[in-house]
């Protein structure tokens, strides 16, 4: 198992975000891997965690009743942050866990996390069949109605499981009416559009809306990673934002998002996909050299239906925005995976795809000259990428050394080190990059 403690630094500007690593190590597989699966690695994982925040964190916490009762308050957000799925006497048998977390973990129990994943997952199945319900017949929209919207530190929650029905309701009511009132011309004002015209697609925007409140909640149930290890990892980065919000917990896909995204290469299955005006999730780019690219089976214009990794479970991208099929695809820890896609003449295929290195020019360092009053050097450095797979890694601060050094061929009389949108990666790279322009001291 691999921790990872980073503090993240956004800038306004940053279209991605990206973190800086601050620790990284290494735990014995041995202690783990014997039992993967179960609620003793998850609870041995926390306990792990939580050594380490108290060894290397630069204001450790206690471990008590105090940072338990938050603990169970802010898990029980991060699951149910709009009060859909919990009642409150859901959250009355959560609260009896109140001040047994700290217990939980200095013990490497999994009672809590066990018992909690188990009322989860029975909500979100209960959820599921309340809006298969609700989309089983047209809303009404002659009735008055409403539906309030109000900034609370905890949701209100539904009295009992009649009174969620009624909130998903409202709820869905809503998003199909967002949907039906969204012009697709963004010229068009939405309130001179004739509501029995826009009530003609009220079938299609109700369906619409109920896949994708079910897709939500079957990326729950059916994680890439496995349930159980996507309610251990939600658990144990709440555990440690606790500590600081800028400190997090990675699992082995997130991980391997992370190094993605702050290196000049990175594994992808080349292609590059939007979601068009149906909704579906359409080619737009294959990347030469890459695996979509070789196979020579798929192709821009192409819509991907459904994803099958290896050794998961297929998904169905319907409903499915764009930004959901991407992270979809970036948390699959399987190097292979069967795309079912329709192709431009309506034929259907399977193909499958094996993930391959590919060159990531987002992430490279570039130079130019700007001649006005003074010749002057700029550098734009999007990340502090390196090369995470390698021992001696030559990452950015070689590649800033590299440029620095053609720039002074030129006879620059100054430099302009770009760091406007760079979102963080390696510490080892930033430490080294400011080596090239501090001797010594600390940093």
């Amino acid at each position: 198992m691999q921790i990872i403690l980073m503090p993240r630094k956004l800038f306004p500007e940053q279209k991605t975000i990206r973190q800086l690593y601050i620790f990284v190590m290494w735990m014995s597989s041995v202690c783990v891997s014997a039992q993967t699966g179960s609620p003793n690695r998850y609870a041995q994982q926390a306990y792990m965690v939580a050594k380490v925040l108290e060894k290397y964190h630069y204001k450790p916490q206690l471990l008590n009743d105090a940072l338990s009762v938050k603990l169970n308050a802010e898990f029980i957000k991060v699951l149910d942050p709009s009060g859909l799925y919990f009642t409150k006497a859901d959250i009355k048998k959560l609260s009896e866990w109140d001040t047994l977390l700290d217990d939980e973990i200095k013990n490497q129990s999994g009672n809590y996390l066990e018992m909690i994943s188990e009322l989860y997952k029975k909500k979100l199945k209960l959820s599921d069949s309340i809006i298969t319900a609700i989309a089983s017949k047209p809303l009404n929209f002659a009735e008055k109605d409403t539906l309030n919207f109000t900034k609370r530190s905890v949701p209100n929650y539904a009295k009992d499981d009649k009174a969620l029905v009624a909130r998903w309701t409202k709820w869905i009511k809503y998003q199909t009416l967002e949907l039906l009132y969204t012009p697709k011309d963004e010229s068009a004002d939405p309130f001179s559009m004739d509501p029995k015209d826009v009530l003609k697609n009220e079938q299609e925007a109700r369906e619409k809306i109920a896949l994708r409140n079910k897709r939500s909640i079957m990326r729950i149930l059916e994680h890439s990673d496995g349930y159980s290890s996507y309610m251990s990892s939600q658990y144990i980065n709440k555990f440690v934002t606790l500590f600081d919000p800028h400190t997090s917990f990675f699992s082995a896909s997130e991980k391997q998002e992370f190094e993605s995204s702050v290196s000049t290469s990175e594994l992808s299955f080349g292609f590059y996909f939007k979601e068009n005006e149906k909704g579906e999730i359409e080619v737009i780019y294959l990347t030469p050299g890459g695996s979509a690219w070789k196979s020579n089976q798929i192709h821009k214009g192409d819509v991907v239906l459904k994803i099958k990794p290896e050794l998961g479970k297929q998904i169905d991208l319907t409903a499915v925005s764009s930004e959901e099929a991407s992270e979809l695809m970036y948390s699959f820890t399987d190097n292979q995976a069967e795309f079912t896609i329709r192709k431009a003449s309506g034929q259907i295929k399977e193909i499958v795809l094996i993930k391959s290195k590919i060159r990531s020019d987002e992430n490279v360092v570039k130079s130019y000259i700007l001649n006005g009053d003074k010749k002057m050097g700029y550098i734009s450095l999007p990340s502090f990428y390196t090369e995470w797979a390698n021992s001696n890694p030559l990452g950015c601060a070689n590649d800033v050394a590299k440029e620095i050094v053609k720039l002074q061929e030129e006879n620059i009389e100054g430099l302009i080190l770009d760091l406007r949108y760079n979102g963080g990666g390696s510490v080892q790279e930033a430490i080294g990059l400011m080596g090239l322009f501090i001797n010594e001291g600390p940093l």
